[in-house]
């Protein structure tokens, strides 16, 4: 069932289709950590309907986004939503398979950004439809497969922006350094204070020197279970888009 909802950002709307993909507090969280600059080339690999493209775009109007999406059904909506809220010079949609990116006028991008699948095929319950699962599972793509396209089409000194469940951080790490993407900045997501991380955002760089600052953790929640005065900053600091 589609359904439209408000960002709440700058006055950007996005269409959902509850059959397909929904996105979480996890894409709010990954568009926000994500450093763009004016006239940054960025590249969203698996875009879904476009939620950290116009996030982005809310955040940083003088940048130019590129939103890959390889499912037919969420493509459609992507571009619909692109259209939705008058974006076509800004956002640039893609249809096809990360790994069949290609570079643009020989051009490679400034930044990076991905919200994988977070479980491997064998792992989790089944879900609801297959645009789900492939979402959710590594069905098309695995982790290090996209690490490995990210180094490919970024600049060198370029900038990967992932999120991860924090189980499989080590993971992560191991992918990066395999093609050349230094693990330079770490933010760990605790639902609560008193509770273990749950989530990892990293910004890695494309030859980037050794060495990882790990920020203070994410709390979505505080002591007494409302709504953290960070987050309600995440969730409003686009309010006045362009200002």
């Amino acid at each position: 069932m589609e359904r439209l909802d408000d960002l709440q950002t700058g006055g950007l709307r996005i269409l959902q289709d509850t059959d397909l993909f929904c996105f979480s507090t996890d894409a709010v969280l990954l568009a926000d950590y994500a450093r763009v600059q004016p006239r940054d080339r960025v590249i969203d690999f698996g875009a879904a309907g476009g939620i950290l493209d116009l996030l982005m775009y809310a955040r940083q109007p003088n940048a130019h986004y590129t939103a890959v999406e390889l499912q037919p059904a969420l493509y459609s909506l992507l571009v619909r939503n692109i259209a939705l809220n008058g974006l076509e010079r800004f956002i640039t949609p893609v249809a096809g398979d990360i790994k069949d990116v290609k570079l643009q006028n020989g051009r490679h991008y400034d930044v990076c950004v991905c919200n994988p699948p977070y479980e491997k095929t064998a792992q989790g319950e089944a879900r609801q439809s297959p645009s789900q699962e492939a979402a959710r599972k590594e069905v098309c793509i695995t982790l290090a497969e996209i690490c490995q396209q990210a180094a490919r089409i970024l600049r060198f000194g370029g900038r990967f922006y992932i999120c991860s469940p924090a189980s499989r951080l080590a993971e992560l790490c191991f992918d990066l350094k395999s093609c050349g993407l230094e693990p330079k900045t770490m933010r760990l997501v605790q639902a609560a204070p008193e509770r273990e991380a749950r989530l990892a955002l990293l910004m890695a760089a494309r030859g980037g020197r050794e060495g990882m600052r790990v920020e203070p953790p994410l709390c979505l929640r505080d002591g007494n279970g409302r709504e953290s005065a960070e987050l309600h900053k995440i969730y409003s600091r686009g309010e006045n888009c362009g200002d």
